[in-house]
């Protein structure tokens, strides 16, 4: 029987986790978890922006698009909107390692309300009671 995958699950795949969010016919959106140091890193030139006070210049950036996370297998690492669409015949869910808190849920989905991501994402998250 296949698994039924739904948005805040997390799965491996290619030695990358990755959070799912919704699929089209066409794509998977999936926003990647990055390791610890990666977080950091991200974060850190965030808040050296936002310190400097040039953060409005970037905001469109998809690279400060992120949610730090608080579900305790993941905690303090960066689920990422970089690059949230995969075509679907790339992507293999593989099984789920768990799935996010209420809180994380809540922030994903914010974050992408407001966050570069693609409109279609937008569209299709903004409707997900969490």
């Amino acid at each position: 029987m296949a698994e039924i995958i739904k948005f805040g699950d997390v799965f491996k795949y290619k030695e990358k986790v990755y959070v799912y969010l919704v699929k089209t016919e066409e794509l998977v959106y999936v926003a990647e978890i990055l390791n610890k140091e990666q977080s950091l890193l991200i974060n850190n030139l965030y808040e050296k922006r936002d310190r400097a006070g040039t953060l409005i210049k970037v905001k469109d950036n998809p690279l400060y698009c992120f949610v730090i996370l608080t579900t305790e297998e993941f905690k303090d690492r960066m689920a990422h909107f970089h690059q949230p669409g995969y075509n679907e015949g790339n992507l293999n869910f593989g099984g789920i390692l768990c799935s996010l808190n209420i809180r994380d849920l809540k922030d994903i989905k914010s974050e992408i309300l407001k966050g570069p991501v693609p409109k279609e994402l937008q569209e299709l998250v903004k409707n997900i009671n969490v």
